[in-house]
């Protein structure tokens, strides 16, 4: 069940960084599927390493974009709307808290801003959390292993430093 969910997860995370049908291979890096997929109009390859919450009620998508690295959160039973920002907290392990801001991109998916310093604290822990809050002040909390995390996101930066050359 959970690996499914994890493909899932990745298959509809993956779909954000292209729509065609383009030349892809997965892979799975220890609690991480890492997806690469060659774009169909710049041939680069774009790659996605997602994870899931114990359960799969979370899932991470760790991916580059055009103004750098994103983090993403799905969460399959939020009623998010598309605009509405959220404050995150994000810790690893017993690292410094990070806060920064979301904003829903539809009404499951969170785009992280800011992610850079996240990812950085990511690749070195066993675990990682994020605290979602609305401006009602509910708050939801999402807890990763990041078994192979370092792996998994290193395919990540390299594209995302091979993008940004």
């Amino acid at each position: 069940m959970r690996t499914g969910w994890m493909s899932l997860a990745a298959v509809a995370l993956a779909a954000m960084v292209s729509t065609a049908h383009a030349q892809k291979r997965e892979r799975v890096v220890g609690s991480w599927i890492v997806t690469h997929e060659a774009d169909p109009f710049d041939g680069k390859t774009k790659v996605v390493a997602v994870a899931t919450t114990f359960g799969g009620s979370y899932a991470m998508a760790v991916r580059c974009l055009d103004n750098g690295v994103s983090v993403a959160l799905f969460d399959r039973k939020a009623t998010m709307k598309e605009g509405d920002v959220f404050e995150v907290r994000f810790r690893a392990d017993q690292m410094p808290i990070v806060t920064t801001y979301g904003m829903a991109l539809d009404d499951s998916m969170l785009e992280i801003t800011e992610a850079d310093e996240i990812v950085k604290q990511m690749a070195s822990a066993t675990q990682a959390a994020f605290r979602i809050e609305n401006k009602r002040g509910v708050q939801n909390t999402a807890v990763f292993r990041m078994r192979s995390a370092k792996a998994a996101m290193g395919d990540v930066l390299k594209a995302c430093s091979d993008t940004h050359q």
